[in-house]
């Protein structure tokens, strides 16, 4: 029998995984504070505020928020391909509420908390936690329907407990 030759996108999918992952959390944080923005001044010209001007600096909105929440959703341990969808939403789901809670004592302890919007930071949070969740589940579709960066895995059973788990395997889309 000849030895299964492993693919290099096979090879090197523990690290690029993680990398693609990042990447999609980055563009969805930077759409999630568009959207934020975008709905704020939506929201307050609906109620008929319209001296609030809002405005983020780059360094904040490009790198300082989205550092934050990747430095949160990475404690969260939400970087693991193999998580069930309920379990990657609730670990996703704490990492944006804890990073919340930071960027808003961050923001009062450099002085910055009477500049930006308590609004704007509610509804950060909520978008940033949407937008992250269906990213993640639409580069997981993706990913698994197109069969990149599979992790390549020995099975070893006999009988019926081999059986069962080809079974499990072939139903599961987390093992395709």
């Amino acid at each position: 029998m000849p030895i299964p030759k492993i693919k290099d996108s096979e090879r090197w999918s523990t690290f690029i995984q993680p990398v693609i992952m990042l990447a999609v959390d980055y563009c969805s944080i930077l759409l999630a504070e568009c959207v934020a923005i975008e709905f704020r001044e939506f929201l307050l010209q609906a109620f008929g505020h319209t001296h609030d001007k809002f405005d983020l600096d780059s360094f904040y909105f490009f790198l300082f928020v989205p550092l934050i929440f990747i430095v949160f959703l990475h404690w969260g341990r939400t970087y693991i391909r193999l998580l069930s969808i309920g379990e990657m939403i609730r670990r996703t789901f704490w990492s944006v509420l804890y990073s919340v809670v930071v960027y808003i004592v961050i923001l009062f302890l450099a002085g910055k908390a009477p500049v930006v919007s308590r609004l704007f930071v509610t509804l950060l949070g909520a978008f940033v936690f949407c937008f992250v969740c269906v990213g993640r589940l639409v580069m997981r579709h993706l990913l698994n329907r197109y069969s990149l960066f599979l992790e390549p895995t020995i099975m070893i059973g006999s009988d019926e407990t081999a059986k069962k788990f080809l079974n499990y395997t072939t139903s599961n889309v987390f093992f395709r």
